[in-house]
């Protein structure tokens, strides 16, 4: 990856002029909320309301890719028998949050199902991405395009994107079925999420279906330094934009986290203050792709708040997969007297940060699911809660731990450890007492 800072740096020195462009987001002419890519224009299909899983997939290259992958794998397996159906534990899961490079897994699993099956582990695993997209963004005949001031290296990846996974499909070519799959960048700015949802977009006035796929997973895997943000245009005002419907008041500790999301959410309703967004990599906000849930719930007033508002019947199990590719920073440093390398230093300056952010959202995840889910059965409305984690870090065996730890953020990885990311999928699932309680009660 350091020859893709170093072409970025060269295209600076040369200039900023070119008549090169990005993507565009398109204006929307009507907010039409029984149109769109919303939760509430999905078709449940065999999936139940009774029932509610959601995935979080976080960030880590092809590592949190891998990841994913492997959990989906497995849901795909564990065959299940729930309202007198025997069906997958897969085809139960109605939302996958995701950032960065669990943005790459979701949004094909998103586009293709069960497809995901057959052809992901061949184009995107088996491939040299990471050569092939250093190559062609160092290459000379690609310095009149990076000296653009519209154009950046996150475009560039957004075209590689395409020619090798989404094809150019856009979200109105994403199956309108469960699971409701939001990718998820952070808004420069602000530091704040941004979900690639039309519910997000009516703020913008933009019309989300005719944005390319590649376009949001380039957004949520938008590394600082190494690729330049995405940037969207803000038409706000131009679509008749109804009243949000973010009513209920939440209490106590709950209304602070609520009136500051909601004031990050009403900022894009302000053209003149904020006519362009940017974004980058969504782990810089949250890289576990938890803090969306809590958020999302906190806005409306809780979790059960947030079950109406998606017009899902109050369901009787709630099971929260928290798929976490991070790994632990690189400590070695710490035993060396060498002034660490410029290398070491931007591990630091982008790792250090997003570990301790990413406690620190696991801690409030935990903590705000289970006040909701005690609320909840205080008035009557309990349902079986399930918190299951699969995350590296929790590797029983030490020298899988170590070798985790070891592998790199990026997009090429060995065959062979890809293989054994899959395989720690299933062994982390498998050491989830929360996991082992769901399948027992679904058997």
């Amino acid at each position: 990856m350091r020859r893709i800072l170093l072409a970025g740096l060269a295209a600076l020195i040369l200039g900023g002029c070119g008549s090169w462009h990005y993507t565009v987001n398109a204006p929307l002419e009507r907010v039409d909320p029984a149109s769109g890519y919303r939760f509430t224009n999905f078709e449940p299909g065999a999936n139940s309301d009774e029932l509610f899983v959601a995935l979080t997939f976080s960030g880590g290259g092809m590592r949190a890719a891998a990841l994913a992958y492997g959990v989906l794998e497995r849901l795909a397996a564990e065959r299940i028998r729930w309202n007198g159906r025997e069906g997958r534990l897969l085809d139960e899961v109605d939302l996958i949050n995701s950032v960065s490079g669990g943005s790459m897994t979701a949004a094909y699993y998103a586009l293709h199902g069960d497809g995901i099956f057959k052809d992901f582990a061949e184009r995107f695993f088996a491939q040299d991405l990471q050569d092939r997209l250093e190559s062609r963004i160092v290459a000379i005949g690609s310095i009149p395009r990076l000296m653009s001031a519209r154009y950046g290296r996150i475009d560039m990846v957004q075209e590689f994107l395409d020619e090798t996974l989404y094809e150019g499909k856009t979200f109105a070519d994403l199956p309108r079925r469960r699971p409701y799959v939001i990718i998820s960048a952070s808004d420069m700015a602000l530091g704040s999420r941004f979900e690639f949802t039309q519910d997000f977009f009516d703020l913008l006035c933009s019309d989300l279906d005719k944005l390319p796929i590649s376009r949001a997973v380039a957004a949520s895997s938008a590394l600082p330094l190494l690729f330049s943000p995405v940037t969207l245009w803000n038409y706000a005002g131009t679509c008749s934009l109804p009243p949000l419907p973010y009513f209920q008041v939440a209490q106590g500790e709950l209304a602070a986290r609520q009136a500051q999301r909601a004031r990050e959410v009403f900022s894009y309703l302000d053209r003149s203050e904020r006519p362009y967004v940017h974004l980058l990599d969504g782990g810089l906000a949250d890289n576990l792709g938890l803090r969306g849930l809590i958020e999302s719930a906190a806005l409306v007033g809780g979790l059960d708040a947030a079950f109406k508002q998606a017009r899902i019947r109050q369901p009787t199990k709630i099971a929260i997969i928290m798929v976490n590719a991070e790994t632990q920073g690189d400590r070695s440093v710490a035993r060396s007297a060498d002034v660490p390398t410029l290398t070491q230093v931007m591990r630091a300056l982008i790792d250090v940060p997003i570990n301790r952010y990413s406690y620190e959202t696991q801690m409030l995840g935990r903590q705000s699911v289970e006040a909701w889910h005690r609320r909840m059965q205080r008035d009557g409305r309990g349902a079986e809660l399930y918190l299951i984690e699969v995350s590296l870090n929790a590797l029983a065996d030490s020298v899988e731990r170590e070798f985790m730890n070891a592998v790199p953020t990026s997009l090429q990885l060995p065959r062979a450890t890809i293989d054994r990311i899959r395989r720690a999928a299933s062994q982390l699932l498998d050491n989830s007492p929360d996991f082992r309680r769901l399948l027992d009660s679904l058997r």
